[in-house]
C-alpha cells in the first residue's frame, strides 16, 4: 500500500459512481427482479486520488499484448469483505484496464483525505464509466485471467432483467433513457464543466 502512494505517479478526478440498480424500482414495475426497490438515489460523485492500474500491473511484470494476440484476457479484483455468497470478485478486460485514456484506479483518496472505511480503506479500484458494482473495495487480490470471473457477484448480483426488456409498457420509460442520453452526448461538454465548477485534475 505504501509502495502505490509513494512510487507511482497519481491522478485525481472526479468520477460519478452509480449502483447497476438505480432506478431498479421503476424497472420493477415492468418486471421484477431480485433486490431493493431502489430509486433515483444510488448514485454519487467524488474526487478519487490513486495510481493507474496499468502502471502498477506493468511494473509487477504484467505486459501481455492488449490488441491482435487472439487471446482475451482479464483483470480480477477480489475485496477483503466476505458477504453471503463468498469473497466479493469481478473483473474487467485486460485491454481495458491497460489503457490509460481509461484512467482505472487503485484510489486511496477520496476528496483529498485517506479513503474512509465505509468507501474502501485502504485501498479501493475505481473503474471511470462502468457500474459500481466492479469498483471493488477493500481491495486483497489482483489476478490476470483468460476466462473471465465466475464469482455469484459477478455474475448474478445486480441483475435487473435478465432477458430482454419487455416493449409492452416501457415505451414511455424507453424514450425517457434515450432523450437522457441524447442530451448528455451533445451537451457533454456543458454538462461536465456545470457538474465540475473547480478543475481539479492533477498528474504527479
Amino acid at each position: 500500500m505504501d509502495d502505490i502512494a509513494s512510487k507511482f505517479g497519481s491522478i485525481n478526478i472526479a468520477v460519478a459512481l452509480a449502483c447497476d440498480g438505480n432506478r431498479r424500482k421503476e424497472l420493477n414495475m415492468v418486471k421484477r427482479s431480485k433486490g431493493f426497490n431502489w430509486g433515483a438515489g444510488a448514485i454519487s460523485n467524488a474526487f478519487w486520488k490513486g495510481a493507474l492500474l496499468a502502471d502498477v500491473l506493468r511494473a509487477a511484470g504484467v505486459d501481455y499484448p492488449t490488441n491482435g494476440s487472439g487471446k482475451r484476457r482479464w483483470v480480477n479484483f477480489a475485496g477483503a469483505d466476505q458477504p453471503s455468497e463468498g469473497t466479493y470478485e469481478t473483473c474487467i478486460p485486460y485491454e481495458y484496464a491497460m489503457d490509460p485514456v481509461n484512467d482505472v484506479l487503485l484510489a486511496y483518496e477520496m476528496n483529498d483525505v485517506k479513503l474512509p472505511p465505509d468507501h474502501g480503506y485502504p485501498l479501493r479500484v475505481i473503474i471511470p464509466g462502468y457500474v459500481g458494482g466492479r469498483q471493488v473495495k477493500w481491495l486483497s487480490k489482483i489476478w490476470i485471467s483468460e476466462k473471465e470471473n465466475d464469482s455469484h457477484y459477478h455474475i448474478w448480483d445486480n441483475r435487473v432483467l435478465v432477458r430482454r426488456m419487455l416493449v409492452i409498457g416501457v415505451h414511455s420509460f424507453r424514450a425517457d433513457i434515450l432523450s437522457t442520453a441524447l442530451l448528455c452526448y451533445r451537451e457533454r461538454w456543458r454538462v461536465c464543466r456545470d457538474a465540475l465548477p473547480s478543475p481539479r485534475y492533477s498528474m504527479q
